[in-house]
Order: structure tokens, then sequence, then C-alpha cells
């Protein structure tokens, strides 16, 4: 791959992340007070799209059920994928960003 086709793939994955960020801040709006936090776990996500429970109670700083509940709300609005299909110690994925780097 040359030069070129390397500047377009990154100019791409650039574009396709300025979409999907818009997107999860339109979805993170309907939120309510809970967009906050939302929008905290979206800027860790970004960095490390992985995420369980446990890292969003430490990060938050917030009881377990209430990271769970919001991590629930995250899925449901299709902004997170649960991965594990277990009922606890559930691991979550930010999998439309991921796919912004494994465009064709």
């Amino acid at each position: 791959m040359g030069i070129i086709e390397t500047a377009k793939n990154g100019i791409k994955t650039f574009d396709a992340i300025l979409k999907l960020q818009k997107n999860v801040e339109q979805k993170v709006a309907t939120l309510g007070r809970r967009g906050v936090h939302a929008q905290s776990l979206i800027n860790h996500l970004y960095q490390n799209p992985v995420l369980n429970s446990a890292a969003a109670v430490e990060l938050l700083k917030v009881s377990i059920p209430t990271a769970i509940k919001l991590l629930g709300d995250m899925e449901n609005l299709g902004i997170l994928v649960e991965t594990t299909g277990n009922a606890r110690n559930r691991s979550y994925i930010f999998q439309d960003y991921m796919k912004c780097f494994f465009n064709d």
C-alpha cells in the first residue's frame, strides 16, 4: 500500500469517527442527567473501547447498580454491545468505533 492509499484510508477512518461521534452525542443527549456520566464513559471508550461494570464504577465513582443501569442504557441505544452473554460480570465493546478502523 502506497502513501496515497494510506492517506485516503486515514481520511476515511477520520470521517467515520467524526460521523460516529456526532451520532453518539445525539444518543447520549436522550439520557438526560445520566448523559454526563455517559459522556465520561464515551470519552474513555475512544481510548479503550472495551469496558466492564467494575471499570465503569471506578471511572465514574458511582455505585455498581448505577453503572450497570448506565451500561444497559448505552447498550439499548446501540452505543455499546455486550460481549459475554452472561447475566453477571458483563463486558461491553464500543463496536461501531472499532468498525471505523476496519473499513474496506
